[in-house]
């Protein structure tokens, strides 16, 4: 099943939390998701300039005209 007009979802989370939010949301609901979504990792550490840049790709990759949900548990 796939589900149309739905908006992207880009999770912008510390380390792999995404990546994992994502999986643990296929296993609960017991299929693969039919949601377009990407999951990006942030460090302490990380400069900001390549990271604005790689969330304009996902969110590029993302967009099929619904629109993207950006979630982040990051501040700044």
């Amino acid at each position: 099943m796939v589900v149309q007009n739905i908006p992207g979802v880009l999770l912008i989370t510390h380390r792999d939390l995404g990546e994992h939010l994502l999986e643990n949301l296929g296993d609960i609901l017991g299929l693969p998701l039919q949601l377009p979504s990407k999951a990006m990792e942030v460090r302490r550490t990380s400069h900001p300039e390549p990271l604005i840049q790689q969330a304009r790709e996902y969110i590029a990759q993302l967009e099929t005209g619904a629109g993207v949900l950006v979630l982040t548990d990051a501040c700044g």
